[in-house]
């Protein structure tokens, strides 16, 4: 069996698979693009390389970033309407192949 198919049997066999969504199984940081649509990009992008090299923890980052953004539900459903998620090549083949249903 090769290890594609050995992946694939141990993915069906499992209750849950999760992922790490953005730039894995989308191809950009969602909050950094969302920040840029609000013009906050700069400073945002900052705090996440922040979180990312483990100077504040990703719950402060997260925090920060959101009082800064201060996004508003209509804003979000706007950015998704302007900037549709874009998803890693393959992914939804691999996601097809082994059975997976996303769950949001």
């Amino acid at each position: 069996m090769s290890t594609e198919e050995e992946t694939r049997q141990l993915w069906r066999s499992c209750d849950v698979v999760c992922f790490d969504v953005d730039s894995t199984v989308c191809t950009d940081e969602a909050i950094d693009e969302f920040a840029k649509f609000l013009g906050h990009g700069e400073k945002v992008a900052e705090l996440t390389k922040n979180a990312m090299t483990g100077i504040v923890s990703y719950r402060v980052a997260l925090q920060q970033r959101l009082n800064l953004m201060r996004p508003t539900r209509d804003q979000l459903q706007e950015f998704i309407q302007v900037h549709p998620p874009s998803l890693t090549p393959g992914i939804n083949c691999m996601l097809q192949g082994a059975d997976i249903s996303a769950a949001v």
